[in-house]
């Protein structure tokens, strides 16, 4: 899907994945254009499975809101199997992303 940078202030991320033991949050510059070839990048890693805030500073620094971006969610559930019968312990992790972009003036 495609959608608007809103007109100022913070970015406020919200999502739905049920089950889910983590997530993150990344905001990606989709092209390098006024940015000296670097690529602006934002990671959170939200307290609060289903919302986040990108605060209006950040974005301001890293110059995303004049420019189209993708916003990305990736929830995670991770399971921990006890070492049992001579096995040893092991982790497993299963993940799931969504995208949206974000276009400015549109």
């Amino acid at each position: 899907p495609i959608g608007a940078w809103p007109a100022g202030g913070d970015l406020d991320v919200r999502w739905q994945s049920a089950g889910s033991s983590s997530a993150v949050v990344t905001l990606e510059a989709r092209d390098t254009a006024g940015s000296g070839g670097a690529s602006a990048y934002i990671v959170c890693l939200p307290r609060n499975n289903g919302q986040v805030w990108i605060p209006s500073a950040l974005i301001a620094t890293s110059n995303l809101r004049t420019r189209e971006a993708r916003l990305t969610v990736a929830s995670y559930k991770a399971a921990v199997r006890p070492a049992m019968n001579g096995r040893p312990e092991y982790r497993l992790s299963a993940g799931f992303s969504t995208s949206v972009v974000l276009q400015p003036g549109r």
